[in-house]
């Protein structure tokens, strides 16, 4: 399992790797949620049309 140090700001959650092995969370989904400063970085905020 390849290690990236990008990875580490997008999520809650981090990879559990021992072993040279990373295990599967237990948690629902994918069992990652973003990370507040991700969510920050993902947030586009668009203005369509004028006034009604």
């Amino acid at each position: 399992m390849e290690h990236f140090e990008w990875w580490l700001p997008l999520f809650n959650e981090q990879l559990e790797i021992s072993g040279g092995k990373m295990h599967v969370p237990e948690r629902p989904g994918l069992g990652f949620t973003l990370s507040d400063k991700a969510r920050e970085w993902t947030r586009a905020e668009e203005s369509f049309g004028g006034a009604a």
